[in-house]
């Protein structure tokens, strides 16, 4: 069964309809502009972060790489193979071992849904793996880093920082272990994230029918290292930025929820005569009254 109105009241449905609803979608881009702004300061924090530190007047150094330049005084640059004791990635053909349940098994798709350095934990799929020592060599520890290596997500990050219990990485996935006597294992996710590393990887990326990085290429990436003490307290700062950014973020992200639950609930109520549009004229300011909220 469809609702049928008169031909006139048809028309001044579809004329109210038409207005809302591409009022609401003006409404919609303008707030997902603001989200891609947000991730914008946050990769702006990030990489001034990592770069500089947190002490605008601190002397600088010629760090000797040219698409670096300069970098703090008392930073050092180290290859990342120095500040890991173990690296790998997943192996081919775990699809045969999913299950509805049993250890969790992270693919790029926990990772590149972030622009931070969390993981994405809505869309997991579990397996049953095999008891040889090559389940083994992929198994997840507290404080890993996953750095996503091919195809359009590559250079995505994420820190291992709650206990997943037992959890493996896929073939798509590269995982770190960083040495903590070296450095933060979250000044690791930090730094591979910022635009200096994103630049090597990039530059480090084959090409082919999917772009993608060799172990051999990670292991060499140059890392900006700070003493200690000096990331634990530019992580904290952040960290802090993050939070706010991140919270800001999910407002923004419900406020369009809202809205597309808005628009389908007034388009059910229009086509089913539950309001009287009849009488409707558009205005000229309501794509500003959009803007404006």
């Amino acid at each position: 069964p469809v609702f049928f109105p008169n031909l006139e009241e048809q028309k001044a449905i579809a004329t109210f309809l038409d207005h809302k609803t591409a009022q609401i979608a003006h409404y919609i881009q303008f707030k997902e502009k603001t989200i891609a702004l947000l991730e914008e300061r946050k990769a702006a924090i990030i990489n001034q972060a990592v770069t500089r530190g947190l002490d605008a007047d601190v002397k600088m150094k010629d760090s000797g790489i040219e698409w670096l330049g300069e970098v703090p005084e008392g930073w050092e640059v180290k290859k990342l193979w120095y500040l890991i004791s173990y690296i790998t990635s997943g192996s081919r053909g775990w699809g045969n071992y999913y299950s509805e349940k049993g250890a969790v098994f992270i693919r790029v798709g926990n990772i590149s849904k972030n622009k931070d350095i969390s993981l994405n934990l809505e869309d997991l799929i579990f397996v049953s793996p095999p008891s040889s020592s090559e389940g083994k060599r992929t198994l997840i520890v507290l404080n890993d880093v996953l750095l996503a290596i091919t195809g359009a997500t590559i250079g995505s990050v994420a820190l291992i920082d709650k206990d997943l219990g037992e959890a493996y990485v896929n073939q798509h996935t590269a995982l770190m272990r960083p040495i903590k006597e070296k450095i933060n294992p979250k000044w690791l996710a930090y730094s591979l994230l910022s635009e200096y590393c994103q630049t090597q990887i990039r530059l480090k990326s084959y090409g082919g029918t999917k772009e993608g990085l060799g172990l051999n290429e990670v292991r060499t990436f140059k890392i900006l290292l700070p003493p200690l003490w000096v990331q634990d307290s530019i992580i904290h700062e952040i960290d802090d930025k993050i939070h706010e950014i991140n919270n800001h973020i999910s407002c923004v992200s419900k406020e369009i929820t809202l809205i597309k639950e808005y628009r389908e609930s007034l388009i059910s109520a229009a086509v089913t005569g539950k309001i009287d549009v009849r009488e409707y004229q558009p205005t000229d300011n309501e794509y500003a009254a959009a803007d404006n909220h």
